[in-house]
């Protein structure tokens, strides 16, 4: 009796058991990861960096007025007013709520100073003034510097640096390219919420890619910047406004690059091409328009944010201000100059 009453305890929790546990469950493929936000917001940083770079540019070549950068002609607009002061070997760019023609609004200012400072700039020359010259370096801050509500700022002060690349005055410029290393430690700061700030730690080389060409850039003259192809390669490192630590790497074989004759026209959402009649204001929104920038989020997939050809490098650049984003092989578009969140 005893054992009957076993077998049949046995049988039952058997039952049980079966019935609990059910069928076996499908595996079910996780939700795809189509965050492109952080890396498009990552991209748009380093695009105001360039913005800033670009400001000094233009000074150091005696085109402070015919740029992007320059304000519009529209009632109320503020004011800009760009120094180049050889004698004191300092230039600056100061705005005040002022609205740019590539319809970015700017507050602040842009400072370069490029004295000779042979202990900071093992090879800087005493003489060096403009930017294209063999030995030019300059320390460059941020006073105030804000665009589009975004405070952009040096980490604890620390001048960011600007080192011409050629390597001896004799260099023929009409075979090499004219390229400047830029370095420095960022914090931007965020319009709604001043405490999320993004670091970036920035190492790159900016490379003239046309500077061969005497039209861009003619020999004993200074660089016409409104017809340059500039490329960017290199590392940022830092955290984004949300903490997350990141690696953003540009490789030489495929830099980012603006090309200054490229105007998206934003404003109809068209493009207007550079001897396109319509073209009236011949200062701009210049954006990336092609390269690739691997974005790496600590704790999260790689990201591939291509500019200019729709992700396909076989694939002619579009003068767009639009980026595709490769996130575990899947595609997504973006917009390069995002709403402010």
């Amino acid at each position: 009796m005893k054992l009957q009453i076993l077998r049949a305890g046995i049988v039952c929790s058997i039952i049980a058991l079966s019935i609990s546990c059910g069928k076996p469950k499908l595996n079910v493929a996780p939700n795809p990861d189509t965050n492109t936000a952080d890396a498009i917001e990552t991209m748009w940083m380093v695009h105001h960096i360039s913005d800033i770079e670009m400001v000094c540019a233009f000074i150091a070549e005696q085109d402070a007025y015919d740029n992007a950068y320059k304000p519009m002609a529209i009632s109320g607009n503020g004011t800009m007013t760009p120094i180049f002061d050889i004698a004191s070997k300092t230039l600056f760019q100061a705005y005040n709520q002022t609205k740019c023609t590539d319809n970015l609004l700017r507050d602040g200012t842009i400072n370069l100073n490029f004295k000779y400072q042979p202990d900071v700039f093992p090879r800087q020359t005493r003489n060096s003034v403009y930017m294209h010259e063999y030995g030019y370096a300059g320390q460059l801050t941020l006073s105030e510097y804000v665009v589009n509500g975004y405070r952009i700022k040096t980490h604890n002060g620390v001048p960011a640096l600007i080192i011409n690349q050629l390597s001896s005055a004799d260099a023929d410029v009409s075979q090499v390219k004219l390229s400047w290393a830029i370095r420095g430690d960022f914090e931007i700061i965020h319009p709604q919420d001043a405490a999320k700030v993004m670091r970036m730690e920035v190492n790159l080389l900016k490379t003239l890619e046309n500077s061969t060409n005497p039209s861009v850039y003619p020999k004993n003259g200074y660089i016409r910047w409104e017809d340059a192809i500039v490329s960017y390669s290199g590392v940022l490192k830092g955290t984004n406004f949300d903490g997350t630590a990141f690696t953003l790497t540009v490789s030489p074989e495929a830099p980012l690059v603006r090309d200054f004759n490229c105007v998206p026209d934003l404003s109809q959402g068209g493009v207007v091409a550079s001897a396109s009649p319509l073209r009236i204001n011949p200062g701009t929104f210049h954006p990336f328009v092609t390269g690739v920038a691997a974005y790496l989020p600590e704790g999260r997939y790689r990201r591939e944010i291509y500019f200019g050809n729709e992700g396909d490098q076989r694939l002619s650049y579009q003068c767009d201000n639009k980026a595709t984003v490769l996130i575990k092989g899947n595609l997504y578009t973006a917009d390069l100059m995002p709403e402010v969140k």
